[in-house]
């Protein structure tokens, strides 16, 4: 059985296009920028991140609140 596509989306961050996979998390999409996003409780490892120590709050344009 064919695997299905893996759709590709390009974005910015801090001035660099970042292209990475649909539904990847911005921590990990922005790794494939080179673009570092500092984080202290963000282990793939350990299941789904909460957001908790807050230290990876990102701005995105059209939001109007900081995203973790």
């Amino acid at each position: 059985m064919a695997r299905p596509e893996v759709k590709e989306i390009v974005f910015e961050i801090d001035g660099r296009d970042v292209t990475a996979p649909e539904g990847t998390m911005l921590v990990e999409a922005a790794k494939h920028g080179d673009v570092e996003i500092p984080y202290f409780c963000y282990e793939p490892k350990l299941g789904e991140p909460v957001g908790a120590c807050r230290m990876c709050l990102v701005e995105i344009e059209g939001i109007p609140k900081l995203q973790t």
